[in-house]
């Protein structure tokens, strides 16, 4: 779609979805946009649509951005797209961003602001957004990373800023994982017109170079769509960062990753009895007696169309630890599947019947931590289905603590991935 929105008597994108649920737009290139007023942004997610997907475009020198998230937009996921030149009018930003929904997902996004454009990142009416895996390099101007400053509501994690300048002016308050090093792009702002997107090759400029730091720097998002813009499939293992995936070395597995169905912690003494499974966290513990916890998660695989698994990992992201210097959190299958979120209690909690790793954990807050279930999963195929049991068997320690996140919190949620 070239040269959209040229009237100035009203507001308009190029394609963009108005009362719609799970609409997807791809393979699309949109370019040229004007727009009279606010608006002549290549995408946007309109009034009271739920779960749209835009995926896999190239968008470049839209006067009015990349994208615009209306208020009522929810659940938008908005990944592994190039965005060349976008936002380049005065007073225009890349993201016009206004949606108050905690749901919408913006990842893995390659973002390229050239020598001759200057622009923002965000207008943000709304703190609401997650915002991970995009890489945003700027070789022309960015005057401010938001028109407002971010609340705690707004998640950033593991992005690629270059210049660090990019984040200086009502940047996000945390942002555990940025990297600001030069992504090392091949060819960045070589990208060209009337491509034939079955054919995304012209735009190899926008590939990583074998020693860029973005590669497997990411953090796993589940239900990634399988695939980088080029086709490659998203294999286990940390992403990159962008909208592409280096492969290397040997044939790139499909993977597949599943977020639990039940997670809940459970405490000892005199809290036996109580249930903490709509908790954002967590926790595992060796203490005395009323003070030691350990964690049970679960997950459902039956979707997974092999008959085995080529791999299999459970991976939980660790917000909090206390302050020892290390602790040793065990991994257990349990044989009893039956346990429900909202209704396990230390005093009916399953056992765990079957060792199947342990790891190690320091004192670092924003960590994941992975362990190798391959055959036990395996050995769970009649049901695909599987529950864990997290639990630290050490000496007490009122300082061991280690806490790791829900299917309940915003993101870095626990993980089964499957490699076929």
């Amino acid at each position: 779609m070239k040269n959209h929105s040229k009237t100035s008597s009203g507001n308009y994108a190029g394609l963009w979805t108005h009362y719609t649920t799970g609409a997807v737009v791809q393979f699309n290139e949109v370019y040229g946009g004007s727009g009279g007023n606010n608006d002549g942004e290549a995408f946007d997610s309109d009034n009271n649509c739920i779960g749209d997907v835009f995926q896999y475009n190239y968008s470049h020198n839209n006067s009015g951005g990349l994208v615009l998230v209306m208020p009522s937009a929810s659940n938008l996921k908005f990944r592994y797209n190039i965005s060349e030149n976008d936002g380049y009018r005065s007073g225009q930003e890349i993201f016009f961003y206004h949606s108050t929904s905690p749901g919408n997902e913006i990842y893995n996004n390659t973002i390229y602001v050239g020598p001759n454009v200057t622009t923002q990142v965000f207008d943000n009416d709304s703190n609401m957004v997650k915002f991970y895996n995009n890489i945003i390099k700027a070789d022309g101007t960015i005057t401010k990373f938001a028109e407002k400053a971010w609340s705690t509501s707004a998640v950033f994690q593991n992005n690629s800023f270059y210049p660090a300048t990019i984040d200086d002016i009502n940047g996000p308050a945390s942002h555990p994982g940025l990297i600001t090093a030069d992504p090392q792009l091949v060819n960045p702002g070589a990208g060209e017109t009337n491509i034939n997107m079955n054919d995304p090759n012209r735009l190899n400029g926008y590939k990583l170079q074998p020693t860029s730091p973005l590669i497997n720097s990411g953090i796993p998002v589940a239900n990634n769509g399988g695939r980088d813009f080029w086709g490659t499939a998203l294999y286990n293992g940390n992403p990159d960062i962008g909208a592409f995936e280096y492969a290397s070395g040997g044939p790139i597995q499909p993977s597949v990753s599943y977020e639990p169905t039940a997670d809940s912690y459970v405490r000892d003494g005199a809290y036996a009895g109580t249930n903490y499974g709509t908790e954002a966290t967590m926790m595992v513990k060796a203490d005395a007696s009323g003070f030691a916890r350990k964690a049970y998660v679960k997950f459902n695989y039956g979707t997974f169309g092999g008959s085995s698994a080529a791999s299999a990992k459970v991976k939980v992201y660790v917000p909090a630890v206390n302050t020892d210097a290390s602790r040793t959190v065990k991994l257990y299958g349990t044989a009893d599947k039956s346990w429900s979120e909202t209704g396990i209690t230390w005093n009916n909690a399953p056992a765990g019947t079957t060792l199947l790793g342990s790891a190690v954990m320091s004192n670092t807050v924003g960590t994941w931590y992975e362990f190798d279930v391959t055959s036990y999963v395996n050995s769970q195929m009649s049901d695909k289905l599987v529950s864990f049991l997290l639990v630290n068997e050490g000496a007490a320690s009122s300082k061991g603590d280690v806490s790791f996140n829900t299917k309940e919190a915003a993101s870095n949620k626990p993980q089964l991935v499957l490699t076929q």
